[in-house]
């Protein structure tokens, strides 16, 4: 619950400091989403 709400803070403090940022995790998620399902078993 707490980790939930720490995050919902993090994504609300960061999309008014600094959206770059949330698009490069975005895409660095993207990344290990993309990279974990391309990865031989």
């Amino acid at each position: 619950m707490s980790a939930g709400s720490l995050g919902a803070n993090a994504v609300s403090r960061g999309a008014t400091t600094s959206m770059p940022t949330i698009k490069r995790t975005a895409n660095v998620g993207a990344a290990i989403v993309e990279f974990r399902a391309t990865a031989p078993k």
